[in-house]
This record gives structure tokens, sequence and C-alpha cells, in this order.
């Protein structure tokens, strides 16, 4: 949360510094992902019973060239 806060703080003069990133809504375009997939994760855990968890890609911006990054496990 840090890091949000930081990020979140320094905005404003980079925002004053460069006007044209405004223009082009480019906090609009980085806050929301381009693509989100969620899928389910089943598994079997040691007392052989079935477990289902859910898996989450989430891809912001593919305008540098192809995707790259892992996926999250969040049981």
């Amino acid at each position: 949360m840090q890091a949000v806060r930081e990020v979140f703080d320094s905005l404003p003069s980079v925002l004053d510094r460069h006007p044209e990133y405004q223009q082009a809504r480019v906090l609009e375009r980085i806050a929301e992902p381009e693509r989100m997939m969620m899928f389910r994760v089943p598994w079997e855990d040691d007392s052989n019973n079935v477990q289902v968890n859910r898996g989450y890609r989430v891809q912001f911006s593919s305008v540098l060239g192809p995707y790259k990054g892992g996926l999250r496990f969040h049981p």
C-alpha cells in the first residue's frame, strides 16, 4: 500500500509538468486493465477433499509488445 501512496502523491507534479498526459487520459488508461481472465483451479487436499480456488490473470497494456508475466493464485 505504501508504493501506491507514493505513486499517487507524485502524480500532481508529473501532471503539472506534462499537461498532455491529462489530454491523452493516461491515468484512466493505466488504471483499468486491458484484459482480465478469471479461472477455477480444482485440487485435492491431503484429506482427499476437492477444493476449488480462483486464479486471475490481469493484463494492463500491450502497447510495448506482447504481455509478460505469470499467473497469480489466491486461495
